[in-house]
């Protein structure tokens, strides 16, 4: 599972809702470098990685790569264990969706360029709670773009 990179989302039958916005990612709520610092600075407090792990991945961060994807390429972390820190941070429940699925009714709620910006992808809606899986769930930005596409709270 790569959580940098949701696959296109295309659904036999489906005919997304139009939206003339561009399908560019939304910016974090805290600017990515703030963000970045402090990832790395819980890591090197709870001295999981080794000073020079941790210099290697501030200066990819730096450079624009995200500290999650940083982490991965050199090996000091997967994917799925970023996404279960990131969910854990933030209470939520990791949802795979290759298990859970994507529902057509839940789907056919959001402009797919909305979707694309928040890198999110909704999989179920139960009684009138819409459930949608997202890349980065401190992205505070995506969230209320996501709430106000919906009129769900």
């Amino acid at each position: 599972m790569d959580i940098d990179r949701l696959p296109s989302l295309r659904i036999p039958g489906f005919r997304a809702p139009e939206s003339n916005a561009p399908a560019q990612p939304l910016a974090s709520a805290f600017g990515a470098n703030e963000t970045a610092e402090l990832v790395v600075d819980l890591l090197e407090r709870t001295a999981l990685l080794a000073p020079d792990v941790l210099a290697l991945v501030r200066g990819r961060s730096a450079r624009g790569i995200p500290v999650t994807q940083a982490l991965v390429e050199e090996g000091v972390a997967t994917s799925e264990g970023v996404a279960r820190m990131l969910a854990a941070r933030h209470h939520l429940s990791l949802v795979d969706l290759s298990d859970v699925g994507i529902a057509l009714d839940a789907a056919q709620l959001i402009p797919v360029a909305t979707l694309q910006r928040a890198v999110a992808v909704p999989y179920a809606l139960e009684d009138d709670v819409l459930k949608i899986a997202v890349a980065d769930p401190g992205n505070l930005h995506a969230i209320d773009e996501l709430r106000l596409a919906t009129k769900h709270p």
